[in-house]
C-alpha cells in the first residue's frame, strides 16, 4: 500500500484497535472500493481515534491515504485557498483508489454566517470538488472529521455531500479492556494487574486517555522500583495503575458527552 506526503507507522496494535472500532458499528464498514465516491463526516471527542480510523480504512481498502490539514489550505493571496482545495482533490483523483482525510473541518468550513467571505468561497469550492468527483465516479473515499460538529455548516452534511454522519464515541467498558490489552503488548505489567477492574473504573476515558494512564503508571512504577533498588525488574503493578487513575482524569466531561449525543440525535 502506498501513502502520500507522509510516512506513518501503522503498528499491529493501531490496526487492531481501529478494526475493533469499525467492527462495532456497521455504518463504519466499507466494501472494497469500486468506481464510486463515498463521503463520511465523523465527529466525536479528541482522542477517540478519528485519524487512526481514516488510516485503517485506507489499509482495509488498499487505497492511498491523503491527509489534508484544513488550516494549511488557508492562503494569503486571493484565490489561492480555492486553488489549494482543488489541488488536493486533483491529487486524490489521480491517485485513486484513495482516501482523502479532511481534519479539523470546522476551522474553515464552519457556519456560513460566521465564516466570512473566504470561508464561503472555500465552502463553495469544496462543493464543486465533491460534485466533480461524484460525476467522474472515481474510487475515492472522503472522510472529514471534527471535534466541534455544531460549528459545521449544515449544507455540507446534505445528501450527495458529506452525508454519512458517524459518531465516534468514547470506548465502552469492553472496548476499554481491549485497548488496555493492546497497550500491554509493548509495556511490562505484573501478573497481578486486573485490566477488567481498570476498564470498569475508566468511564469516559478515550483511547488517548488510557495511553496517558498507562504512561503515568509506568513513571510511578519506575520511581517505585528505583527507590527499592530494583529498577531493572520494573513492571507496572495494580497499585501503580490505581495511583495513576487519581492523577489522570478523562479529557472529556459528561457535559461534552451530552453535547455530542444531542448532535447525533439531531442528525438521525
Amino acid at each position: 500500500m502506498q501513502t502520500l506526503f507522509d510516512e506513518w507507522e501503522f503498528s499491529h496494535q493501531k490496526v487492531s484497535y481501529c478494526m475493533y472500532i469499525i467492527a462495532r458499528d456497521k455504518t463504519l464498514s466499507y466494501p472494497s472500493l469500486s468506481n464510486s465516491v463515498i463521503s463520511d463526516f465523523r465527529f466525536g471527542p479528541p482522542g477517540t481515534g478519528k485519524t487512526l480510523l481514516a488510516k485503517a480504512v485506507a489499509a482495509e481498502t488498499s487505497a492511498n491515504f491523503l491527509p489534508v490539514s484544513i488550516p494549511d489550505l488557508i492562503k494569503g493571496e486571493v484565490g489561492e485557498s480555492e486553488k489549494a482545495i482543488a489541488n488536493a482533490f486533483r491529487i486524490a483523483a489521480r491517485s485513486s483508489p484513495c482516501v482523502i482525510f479532511l481534519d479539523e473541518l470546522e476551522t474553515v468550513f464552519g457556519l456560513r454566517d460566521e465564516s466570512g467571505t473566504l470561508g464561503k468561497k472555500m465552502i463553495s469550492q469544496l462543493f464543486l470538488e465533491l460534485d466533480a468527483l461524484t460525476a467522474r465516479q472515481l474510487p475515492v473515499i472522503i472522510l472529514a472529521a471534527t471535534n466541534n460538529p455544531e460549528m459545521i455548516d449544515r449544507t455540507i452534511l446534505r445528501p450527495g455531500r458529506l452525508d454519512r454522519i458517524v459518531y465516534v464515541r468514547p470506548p465502552l467498558r469492553e472496548e476499554r479492556l481491549h485497548i488496555l490489552h493492546l497497550l500491554s503488548v509493548r509495556t511490562r505489567f505484573s501478573n497481578e494487574v486486573d485490566f477488567d477492574d481498570i476498564a470498569r473504573n475508566t468511564e469516559n476515558y478515550t483511547g488517548a486517555d488510557l495511553k496517558a494512564l498507562t504512561q503515568r503508571a509506568g513513571l510511578l512504577a519506575l520511581k517505585r522500583c528505583k527507590e527499592g533498588g530494583n529498577a531493572e525488574q520494573m513492571a507496572i503493578s495494580q497499585s501503580d495503575l490505581l495511583r495513576a487513575l487519581a492523577l489522570v482524569r478523562p479529557s472529556i466531561s459528561k457535559k461534552d458527552i451530552l453535547r455530542y449525543e444531542k448532535f447525533r440525535q439531531l442528525s438521525l
